[in-house]
């Protein structure tokens, strides 16, 4: 009785195992709420006086860097 039990037992391990390591197969799903989004510079003016007079130049906010020189402004 003992020795039924013990295979029985060892039937069920061996299946449950064997269960688990089965290869799966496994595909995505094309989902919108995956992609990447581009989002668009913030661009906009910065100021600067020098000797008096008001100077202008485009700013790149979102890189923290300056677009081009510095022009009069009137």
């Amino acid at each position: 009785m003992k020795e039924i039990r013990r295979k029985i037992s060892v039937c069920v391990i061996s299946i449950c195992i064997g269960i688990t390591l089965l290869p799966r197969d496994v595909f995505a799903s094309p989902q919108s709420d995956h992609l990447i989004t581009p989002f668009p510079y913030i661009i906009g003016w910065r100021y600067k006086k020098v000797n008096g007079k008001l100077y202008r130049c485009r700013y790149n906010y979102s890189k923290e860097k300056r677009i081009g020189e510095l022009e009069p402004y009137y």
